[in-house]
């Protein structure tokens, strides 16, 4: 019984010593160059009235935040703090709570909050695709999970979620 446990921490150790040995070499290259730290924003201004509430990273370095306020969509460039509203809300009526981008960071699905609304917006164009509204008049839809085939949203006011499979969560064209 010792045994397997001596075996995994001594490859556990020579794993932290590998990683060790590749990361150095970086380190040497960043003090270098400077402070990595003066590299990145420390803040991302928002534009005036824009009230966040959810944000998603994708795999490029852009972040994409909701605005509770209207339902504008903002992108920031996580490497510069610059951005844009990429897509504008429909008013105090349609906000954005919750957001995520597919895998292949092409969409946007938003969570309407009390609009009880399912929205899906192309990433590039900011163009709304599709909506959706769901449950009944206490619904509150506040986040979503994507999996590879399906998308599910959170009620917050119900133990229940919202489900529906599209090719769009899939990187097939269509819905």
């Amino acid at each position: 019984m010792h045994r397997p446990l001596a075996r995994r921490t001594l490859l556990g150790a020579f794993a932290a010593a590998g990683g060790a040995a590749l990361l150095s070499p970086l380190e040497g290259v960043a003090s270098a160059a400077g402070s990595t730290d003066a590299r990145w924003p420390t803040q991302i201004p928002l534009p005036n009235g824009f009230q966040p509430e959810g944000i998603t990273i994708g795999a490029s370095p852009y972040a994409y935040f909701g605005s509770i306020a209207n339902g504008d969509i903002y992108r920031a460039s996580l490497a510069t703090g610059r951005g844009r509203v990429i897509s504008q809300g429909g008013g105090a009526a349609h906000p954005v709570i919750g957001l995520k981008t597919d895998r292949r960071e092409r969409l946007l699905f938003l969570c309407g909050g009390p609009s009880r609304e399912i929205r899906v917006a192309g990433i590039r164009s900011g163009k709304l695709l599709k909506t959706f509204t769901v449950g009944s008049d206490s619904t509150f839809v506040n986040d979503v999970i994507l999996t590879p085939g399906a998308a599910w949203f959170t009620d917050s006011f119900a133990p229940r979620s919202t489900g529906f499979r599209s090719t769009a969560t899939t990187g097939r064209a269509g819905w």
